[in-house]
């Protein structure tokens, strides 16, 4: 059975690992992404295991085609790549080209979905193995894992869990396979498809007008601390530059004041008015490319009734 493997980091790695340490498999080639540092530790084990590693974009070039072409390929896996495979690179495989997505078809096609999910207020979420077809993520469902989410997780938090539940559920595959049975396939009802686009995702600016639980569910989604976040940081523009909000607080709210106005409470907390009745403390913030900023200084930064500019009244 010829396989080629194309991926990067730790689902990679193990998918590597599991299809090297079997007698069955023959891995024919790896592709990943090429950085300043090289092909990483998936490149070290490929090297190490003389099995060819090039860089995940070669595979949109004719030359490659060609070459994998000759191959005889039976499987195509994807793990942990967002490179866009060409049709006729699909068309190869006998078996099937196959794909880890880390997030619920089709409701949450795309990048980054498990910060939409947190955003749009899901209680739960998952990963799914699915054929590959031209459309992204279209393709038949073979597995697929559903996990809580927590009231404390993440952007970062959550898709570790995406990609620890995808890499598990692409090894349960790969076995099926070696094991000789047929995989499970379920179309997908496209009718509930959304597709998540990378720049819909970018905006760090709140919209005040959003209730308590949006912001503070909106603030985690983009909490990719202590690593740069692949979307966006949720922002204020304050009298001395930009803070980066890392958490905040949703609090019941008597106040009358406009959406994005700064009120401090006795608990020394600084929070901003919202929608409806409620309010959300600034808990955790730094600035931006910097430190942290501590809760004095918001005081000075964020005086009483100062106005936050809001997501339409933010230039650029």
């Amino acid at each position: 059975m010829n396989v080629i493997l194309i991926g990067d980091d730790f689902p990679a790695v193990q998918l590597f690992k599991l299809l090297t340490g079997l007698h069955q498999p023959h891995l024919k080639a790896v592709y990943t992404t090429h950085r300043e540092t090289g092909f990483g530790q998936l490149g070290e084990l490929a090297a190490a295991a003389g099995i060819p590693c090039k860089d995940s974009t070669s595979l949109k070039s004719e030359a490659e085609h060609q070459l994998l072409a000759c191959l005889q390929i039976d499987w195509l896996i994807n793990v942990n790549s967002t490179v866009i495979l060409p049709d006729r690179l699909l068309e190869l495989p006998a078996g099937g080209a196959l794909n880890m997505h880390p997030g619920l078809l089709p409701e949450y096609a795309g990048l980054h979905t498990h910060q939409w999910a947190l955003r749009n207020g899901e209680e739960a979420f998952g990963s799914t193995i699915h054929y590959i077809k031209p459309a992204l993520d279209t393709g038949d469902i073979i597995l697929q894992e559903k996990f809580p989410i927590t009231a404390k997780d993440t952007g970062l938090s959550l898709y570790h869990k995406c990609i620890r539940s995808g890499t598990q559920l692409m090894k349960q595959v790969v076995q099926k396979i070696l094991a000789g049975e047929p995989l499970p396939r379920f179309p997908q009802d496209l009718s509930r498809r959304h597709l998540y686009r990378h720049r819909d995702a970018l905006d760090g600016r709140i919209d005040w007008t959003w209730t308590a639980g949006q912001i503070e569910r909106f603030v985690r989604a983009g909490n990719y601390a202590p690593f740069l976040s692949p979307t966006y940081t949720a922002w204020i523009d304050t009298s001395d530059g930009v803070v980066e909000l890392l958490q905040v607080e949703a609090v019941p709210s008597s106040s009358t004041a406009a959406p994005g106005s700064v009120i401090h409470i006795p608990e020394n907390q600084v929070c901003v008015q919202c929608a409806a009745t409620g309010m959300v403390a600034l808990s955790k913030t730094r600035w931006k490319n910097g430190g942290p900023v501590a809760t004095e200084s918001l005081f000075s930064l964020l005086p009483q009734g100062f106005q936050l500019a809001g997501r339409s009244e933010v230039k650029g």
